[in-house]
């Protein structure tokens, strides 16, 4: 039976926004998160007093001279931006990160976090992964709430054996969704091994593809267990340093060439081992984001 993992999900991830904030002593929605979901067209809406991350160039010096504060001009946003997570399940997410926490709760935490900040910027999101009976594909949505529903549902499918891959899933989604996203891949190595250029260069045509790639424990050492088959491991195989020098091998290889295809079509991705590194990869992946490709502006 599949563990569950029991815990206020929207309590946990708003305790580390503001132990974030704190220690940083600025908000984490200030700077590249913050430019990524405020869209601005020339429509004036209001005035509103500056605060640090704001734009300096919507500064209104005229008010700010009468009224003595400075002041910046706030504009109608030009859309709502759609997030579209797609998340990878199976047995593998019951396995560990390479530092020891197990991957389905850090795709929860990661899926959750950028979900909570996104939300509120105003976005809109859904998630879409596989179960047994298929592709699952969320609506489009917003608010606490609708993030509490979406933790639970993707709970109860991360760890059960999908009828269908990561890639199979995201291809579908971008056919089904006939609107502009920012597409965000939580997923392990094995995910980003059945990524081709064909389907990166079909996914980026219209959206921005972002991915948290969750990182896998090694084969190296004692008490490994096998997930796909339900034992544990040989010790003394698993003892081997030249076993230890193809698995490095071939997870560079793999990521060598996922990363050649992410810079042709403007993909950036962010490798997430433990649970207190969520919040700084996320910021550390918009921002690179933002500036690598012009479509988050």
């Amino acid at each position: 039976m599949r563990e569950q993992i029991h815990y206020d999900y929207l309590a946990r991830i708003r305790g580390a926004v503001a132990i974030y904030t704190e220690r940083r002593t600025s908000n984490i929605l200030d700077g590249g998160f913050r430019a990524i979901f405020r869209g601005k067209s020339m429509e004036f809406d209001d005035l509103k007093e500056y605060v640090p991350g704001d734009d300096i160039r919507d500064i209104d010096w005229r008010s700010s001279s009468r009224s003595g504060k400075v002041l910046i001009r706030r504009y109608v946003a030009e859309r709502r931006h759609n997030l579209l997570f797609v998340c990878g399940t199976g047995p593998g997410m019951t396995g560990d990160t390479d530092a020891g926490e197990r991957k389905a709760h850090l795709l929860l935490q990661a899926f959750g976090t950028v979900a909570y900040l996104a939300d509120r910027q105003g976005a809109d999101f859904a998630a879409a992964c596989s179960d047994a009976l298929g592709t699952r594909l969320g609506m489009f949505r917003s608010g606490t709430a609708a993030l509490e529903e979406e933790l639970r549902k993707l709970e109860n499918r991360v760890e059960e054996k999908p009828k269908e891959t990561i890639d199979h899933v995201l291809r579908r989604a971008v056919d089904l969704i006939q609107r502009r996203m920012v597409i965000v891949l939580i997923t392990d190595l094995d995910g980003i091994a059945r990524l081709d250029e064909a389907l990166v260069r079909r996914v980026t045509v219209r959206n921005d593809l972002l991915v948290f790639i969750l990182t896998d424990a090694w084969f190296y050492g004692a008490d490994v267990y096998d997930v796909d088959g339900g034992c544990y491991e040989n010790d003394f195989i698993l003892g081997s340093r030249k076993l230890l020098a193809a698995e490095k091998a071939e997870r560079k290889k793999i990521r060598d060439k996922a990363e050649q295809i992410f810079r042709k079509y403007g993909v950036v991705s962010v490798e997430v081992s433990r649970e207190s590194e969520i919040i700084d990869r996320t910021v550390e992946l918009f921002a690179r984001g933002r500036g690598r490709k012009a479509g988050f502006s």
